[in-house]
């Protein structure tokens, strides 16, 4: 079976590793937020069109429209991603808005993730 690769526009331009997921957390902006350089004097600062996120390690439970993601029995709310999953981001608020946390508090979920411009 064939796994289909999200088409995402935009060129690579950052990318980083998120580690320690015992309570939700996002991405990081400080990364994802290129700031001007002296090549580029009129674009203050880019921000990122879309970003593909990676489960490394683990599995986790993810949300993207700002709600906090919970992994309590009954009531967990999130998107299960396990290793090897990919996860499309396409917008710079989807970015702003991903959160992520631990599916099992033990399991030390890793994501690594590109930005696109």
């Amino acid at each position: 079976m064939a796994i289909a690769f999200p088409v995402l526009p935009g060129i690579p331009g950052a990318s980083e590793r998120i580690t320690t997921f015992t309570s939700a957390k996002g991405l990081t902006a400080a990364t994802y937020n290129l700031v001007q350089t002296v090549n580029d004097p009129y674009q203050k600062t880019r921000h990122p069109v879309a970003a593909l996120v990676t489960v490394a390690v683990g599995a986790m439970k993810w949300t993207s429209d700002g709600t906090t993601p919970t992994v309590t029995a009954g009531t967990a709310i999130g998107h299960i991603a396990g290793i090897g999953d990919l996860i499309p981001l396409t917008s710079y608020q989807e970015i702003q808005r991903f959160l992520a946390i631990n599916e099992v508090a033990s399991n030390g979920a890793v994501l690594d993730v590109t930005y696109r411009y």
